[in-house]
C-alpha cells in the first residue's frame, strides 16, 4: 500500500508536519511505514521550453544542438533524442536541477560543445514509463497559451510528491485503510487535524437526488449466491473512451503504481485507490440479454481473463454472467469479452462486496492475486458500494461532460449487517489503562475515528462505523485499543498493577511429575527422553508388543512410522536403548508420557505412565532400579511396596516376550497395585543387538495424585557414629519367593538394625536354585557399636533366616 502526501493534503492540512514525523506516528498508532520515498524532485525546477532551431552536432552524428526559447531568454542544449522538431514544446531542466537518483545537473561540454541543462523524457521526470524520446508537450500547450519559461508544475499541475510505503501485513485487519479516503481519516485522527471529507452525507444525498428515477434502458441484476454481501450497478451512456485521460489522472495513477489504459479504466482504478472499494465497468453493448447474474458454477469451465490468460474454473466458483457467457470471476478479475474499448459508448458501473474467505480460496487456487482480491480478502464494508457508484459517476461526468447517467442505482442486494453498540465504563478503562480519561475525552477521540458515542447511565455507548464493524471492532477491548492508540501508547507511564498477590499452587499431578523429574535427574542421574506419541506398526512388532492400536490409526498419515497412537512407552524406549547402547556402557533413561488404548464407548482411553530404563554392560541393574524405586517413593512422600516374583505384572502383557522369568517385581503405591519392574529378556536384547543387561519399570501415574492419605515418614538426623555392614547369601529353592526373604527381617525385632535390602540375586547355570544376597546395616544414634554388639546382631539375622527354613550358602 502506497500513500501520496499530496493526495492526503487535499483532505488533511499537514502544514508543519514532516514526512518522518507522520511516519513515526502512523507506525505507533495505525500501521507500519516501511519506507519514505521522495518522488520527482526535478519537477520543481523543470521549465516549459519551445524548440526554435536544431543543427547537427559537429563531432557526433547521433547528437543534435537544440536551441530553445524560454520566454525572455534562450539556451542551447546538446540532445540525443530524435523525436522532436522545430516548434515542439519540451520540458527543460536547467543547470542545478536535482533528480531522484542524486544527480545534479551542471553545465558541461558534450563532445566539445557546451550544453546548459537537459531536455527530458517523461520517464526521467517520473511522469510515465515512456523513454522512447523527449516528452513532447504539444498535446497540452499551444502557441496561444504556452507560458515559456514557466515551471512545469504550475503549467500542467504536476508536482513533486512524498510516498509513504505501508507494510500490507500491518493493515490486514483494517479494511478501511486500503483507500486514500480512509487513510486520510486515520491521519487526521492520529495527528489531531481536521478531516475534510468531500464525500460526506450531504454530498451523497445531493448526488442521489440528481439521479434519474427510472432507467432509460432495461437492465436486470440478479443474485443467486450468498458470496455477494452487497451488489449494485449504475447505467451511463454517451461516454467517449477515445478522448484519453487527463494528465493529472495518469500522473496520480502512475505515482501509486498503476499504468494508464483508457479514461474509463483509469477512473475505475482511481476510485478504487481513493475509496478502497474495487469496482468494475462493463461495455453494455457486449452484455447479452441486458442482464447480469451472480451465481455459482454448476460445472467446470475455462475463462479468459483481462490479462489474456485462460483460467480453469471449478464447480462452486462464484462468477458474474450475462445471458450467455461468464463475464467476471467475482472479486478477482473480469474477462476479455466485456472489456471497455475505444468504441464503447454505453457502460454499466458495478460495485460489490464479496465474502472474504470465498475470494481468498478462489484466488489461491487460481494463483491469481489482483488489487481487487487483495482488498476483498480484508472484509470490506458492504455499505460502501453506493458511495463508490456515486463517486465513479461524478468523476465520469466531470471528465466527460457529454456522458449521461441513465438509471437510478440498481441495488440487487443491499448490505444487511448493522454495527453493534458496545458500552464501556470509565472505571473499567482506568483499570485497564491506568489512565484517568473522562467520558468527554474518550468520546472526542472516538469521534475523530468516525465512531458514534452516546453517554448513558451504564457508561459510554459506542457504535462503530460500518467500515470498522466487519472485522476490527467486536468487543470492548477493541474500543479500548482505539482510544489508546490515538491517545498515544508512549504517553502511558509504566507502573505496577495494584492487584492482590496470591501464591499460585500447581496441581497435584504437576507437582508429582516435577518431583519425579527432580529425583530422576538429580539423584538417580538419569536422562529424560521424550519419544514421539505416534508410532508405527513395525516398531510395535519389533518389540513383540501385542496391542497394535489399529482402532487408533490415522486415516491420512503421511508416514508409516508415525501412523497410530502409541499403546505403550516400551517400544520407543527399546529403540532408545538400541541407539544409546552403541555409544555407552551404562546409562539411565526415563520418560513421562501418555499412552492410548481403544475404548469402544469413548473411542480412546488416555493414561499417563512413568517408564524408567536402566542399562549396564557388565551387570544387571535390576536391584539398583528397585532400590531407586523405593527411594523415589520416599522422595514423593509415598509408600511404594515391591513384590518380587509376582503372579501378575501390571502394565505388561502376560505373555510378553520381553519379560524376564525371575528378575521381575510388581509395585504398589499405598496398597494399590499400579506398576511393574522387569529385567529385559536376553533374547529380546539379542534381537535389538544390545549386549549387556537392561531393566525396565512401568508405573501408572494416575494412582499417585489420587492417594490422598500420604504416609508421613519420621525424620532422623544423620548418625554421628559409624555403622557396620553385614552381607549374607541364602539359597532359595524354586518354590521359595524372594519377597518372603525380605519379609523375614521385617517381622523380627533385631537390635541396632537400621536398614536392610536385597543386594544381589544369582542364578547358577543349569540349576533352579537362586542365591540371594541380603545386606543389613547396624548402627546406633547414641554410640559406636562394639564388636560384641555387632556380633550379636549378626547372629540374630542368621538365626531369623535359619528358623524360616533358608539355607546359608557357605
Amino acid at each position: 500500500m502506497v500513500i501520496s502526501w499530496q493526495w492526503l493534503n487535499e483532505w488533511v492540512d499537514l502544514s508543519g508536519v514532516s514526512a518522518q514525523e507522520l511516519a513515526e506516528k502512523l507506525t505507533r498508532a495505525s500501521c507500519e511505514v516501511e519506507k519514505i520515498e521522495m518522488r520527482n524532485r526535478a519537477l520543481a525546477h523543470v521549465q516549459v521550453a519551445k524548440v526554435t532551431a536544431m543543427s547537427p552536432h559537429p563531432n557526433a552524428k547521433s547528437l543534435q544542438i537544440v536551441t530553445i526559447d524560454l520566454g525572455g531568454s534562450s539556451s542551447s542544449v546538446v540532445c540525443g533524442a530524435q523525436n522532436m522538431h522545430v516548434g515542439n514544446f519540451v520540458a527543460y531542466a536547467p543547470v542545478g536541477t536535482h533528480f531522484d537518483d542524486g544527480m545534479i545537473l551542471s553545465s558541461k561540454e558534450i563532445a566539445g560543445v557546451a550544453s546548459a541543462g537537459m531536455l527530458c523524457s517523461a520517464k526521467e521526470l517520473g511522469v510515465s514509463e515512456d523513454h522512447q524520446g523527449l516528452w513532447i508537450l504539444d498535446s497540452y500547450l499551444t502557441d496561444a497559451n504556452a507560458p515559456l519559461g514557466k515551471l512545469l508544475v504550475d503549467v500542467l499541475g504536476l508536482y513533486s510528491d512524498t510516498l509513504l510505503h505501508i507494510d500490507n501485513k500491518s493493515i490486514t485487519h483494517r479494511n478501511d485503510l486500503w483507500g486514500m479516503l480512509g487513510m486520510a481519516r486515520e491521519v487526521a485522527a492520529v495527528m489531531d487535524r481536521p478531516f475534510s471529507n468531500p464525500y460526506d452525507t450531504p454530498w451523497q444525498e445531493a448526488r442521489m437526488q440528481s439521479l434519474p428515477s427510472v432507467a432509460t434502458s432495461p437492465f436486470t441484476l440478479e443474485i443467486k449466491s450468498d458470496c455477494a454481501l452487497s451488489y449494485a450497478g449504475l447505467l451511463m451512456d454517451h461516454v467517449d473512451v477515445e478522448q484519453g485521460s487527463p494528465l493529472w489522472l495518469q500522473y496520480r495513477l502512475y505515482l501509486l503504481g498503476l499504468r494508464s489504459i483508457n479514461i474509463i479504466v483509469d477512473i475505475s482504478n482511481y476510485v478504487m485507490l481513493e475509496l478502497g472499494i474495487p469496482n468494475h465497468i462493463y461495455d453494455r453493448a457486449k452484455l447479452a440479454g441486458n442482464r447480469l447474474e451472480v451465481m455459482e458454477l454448476a460445472e467446470p469451465r475455462s475463462f479468459v481473463t483481462l490479462d489474456g490468460q485462460t483460467r480453469d474454473l471449478v464447480v462452486g466458483d462464484v462468477v458474474i454472467a450475462d445471458a450467455q457467457e461468464v463475464q467476471i470471476i467475482a472479486g478477482i478479475m473480469g474477462g476479455e469479452a466485456s472489456m471497455v474499448e475505444s468504441g464503447t459508448k454505453a457502460i454499466l458501473l458495478e460495485a460489490a462486496v464479496w465474502d472474504a474467505s470465498t475470494v481468498r480460496k478462489s484466488s489461491l487456487r487460481l494463483g491469481l492475486r489482483t488489487d481487487s482480491s487483495t482488498r476483498y480478502e480484508k472484509s470490506l464494508d458492504p455499505h460502501a458500494i453506493t458511495l463508490t457508484l456515486l463517486r465513479m459517476s461524478a468523476l465520469i461526468e466531470e471528465l466527460m461532460p457529454q456522458a449521461v447517467i441513465s438509471s437510478p442505482i440498481l441495488m440487487a442486494r443491499e448490505a444487511q449487517s448493522r454495527p453493534q453498540s458496545i458500552t464501556i465504563e470509565q472505571s473499567w478503562v482506568h483499570r485497564r489503562l491506568g489512565l484517568e480519561l473522562s467520558y468527554q475525552s474518550m468520546a472526542e477521540i472516538l469521534s475523530r475515528l468516525a465512531y458514534h458515542t452516546e453517554l448513558t447511565d451504564d457508561g459510554l455507548r459506542v457504535t462503530p462505523p460500518t467500515f470498522r464493524a466487519t472485522k476490527s471492532t467486536a468487543i470492548a477491548e477493541d474500543i479500548l485499543e482505539e482510544i489508546l492508540r490515538v491517545y498515544g501508547f508512549d504517553r502511558i507511564v509504566p507502573q505496577p498493577p495494584h492487584l492482590p498477590v496470591a501464591p499460585n499452587f500447581l496441581a497435584d499431578f504437576v507437582q508429582i511429575e516435577r518431583r519425579i523429574q527432580d529425583f530422576m535427574v538429580l539423584h538417580a542421574q538419569a536422562f529424560e527422553v521424550m519419544t514421539h506419541p505416534l508410532v508405527g506398526l513395525e516398531l510395535l512388532e519389533r518389540a513383540h508388543w501385542p496391542a497394535h492400536n489399529e482402532a487408533l490409526k490415522m486415516l491420512n498419515s503421511t508416514n508409516v512410522e508415525h501412523d497410530r497412537m502409541r499403546p505403550t512407552l516400551v517400544a520407543s524406549l527399546l529403540r532408545a536403548l538400541e541407539l544409546n547402547s552403541k555409544h555407552s556402557d551404562a546409562f539411565r533413561l526415563f520418560e513421562l508420557g501418555r499412552v492410548q488404548e481403544h475404548d469402544p464407548v469413548n473411542f480412546s482411553k488416555e493414561c499417563k505412565h512413568l517408564a524408567i530404563l536402566y542399562y549396564d554392560y557388565k551387570a544387571s541393574p535390576f536391584m539398583q532400579l528397585l532400590d531407586h524405586t523405593q527411594a523415589l517413593g520416599r522422595y514423593l512422600n509415598q509408600e511404594i511396596s515391591i513384590e518380587l516374583e509376582p503372579k501378575a505384572m501390571p502394565l505388561y502383557p502376560e505373555d510378553w516376550f520381553g519379560l524376564h522369568p525371575y528378575e521381575r517385581a510388581s509395585l504398589s503405591v499405598n496398597g494399590v497395585v499400579c506398576g511393574s519392574v522387569s529385567a529385559i529378556h536376553p533374547l529380546l536384547l539379542k534381537e535389538y543387538k544390545v549386549r549387556g543387561h537392561a531393566s525396565l519399570l512401568l508405573l501408572e501415574m494416575s494412582v499417585l495424585p489420587s492417594a490422598t492419605e500420604r504416609k508421613e515418614f519420621p525424620y532422623k538426623s544423620l548418625s554421628r557414629y559409624p555403622s557396620s555392614r553385614f552381607d549374607s547369601t541364602w539359597i532359595l529353592k524354586e518354590e521359595q519367593k524372594t519377597s518372603d526373604l525380605m519379609a523375614v527381617l521385617a517381622s523380627v525385632d533385631i537390635p541396632y538394625l537400621q536398614e536392610y535390602s536385597m543386594f544381589d540375586i544369582y542364578q547358577p547355570a543349569e540349576s533352579k536354585e537362586r542365591h540371594v544376597t541380603m545386606r543389613a546395616i547396624f548402627g546406633s544414634q547414641e554410640a559406636t557399636l562394639d564388636a560384641k554388639q555387632v556380633k550379636e546382631a549378626e547372629e540374630r539375622v542368621m538365626q531369623a533366616f535359619s528358623e524360616a527354613g533358608y539355607l546359608l550358602k557357605q
